[in-house]
């Protein structure tokens, strides 16, 4: 009986993957992980990778599974991998995308209180828009599609 002296996809599956880790350790340590991740990563795996992230972002934000698939046009598939990868995989992600949430929140209140001040500007932008509303009917419908979706994410948000 001969033994393969040829290793099997896993072995150089696992291989692969510590030689990724040592080399983001080692970027980590330069103070470098970003420019390793945009140089390693392809424009594509940048983008799959941002689009996994803004689907957890709004998964614990509140929005359903079919209210992101709506907005992000995306297979039921992808929203579910998301969900279960939240859950089970690294439930501490969900600690922090939270944090990050409640931080562009009080972002979002604070340039809403600037808007309002922007209102009683004569000639500003919302004014304008206010004034002459046919003008603008594309604009103003989606702005308020957008204050709609934040109302009912900002509803689940709080349940």
């Amino acid at each position: 009986m001969r033994h393969s002296t040829k290793n099997t996809k896993q072995d150089i599956d696992e291989e692969t993957e510590k030689l990724w880790w040592k080399a983001v350790e080692e970027a980590d340590r330069k103070g470098e992980v970003v420019n390793f991740l945009k140089n390693t990563l392809t424009e594509s795996e940048q983008l799959m990778l941002g689009r996994r992230l803004m689907i957890s972002s709004l998964l614990l934000r509140g929005l359903t599974q079919m209210e992101i698939r709506f907005l992000l046009d995306l297979s039921p598939n992808t929203t579910w991998k998301v969900k279960r990868w939240l859950e089970k995989e690294i439930p501490e992600y969900g600690v922090v995308l939270k944090q990050v949430d409640v931080e562009a929140e009080s972002k979002r209140r604070r340039n809403d209180r600037s808007k309002t001040q922007e209102h009683l500007q004569t000639f500003s932008s919302a004014w304008l828009k206010r004034k002459y509303p046919m003008h603008f009917l594309i604009l103003n419908v989606a702005d308020a599609v957008i204050d709609r979706l934040r109302e009912s994410s900002e509803r689940r948000y709080r349940r």
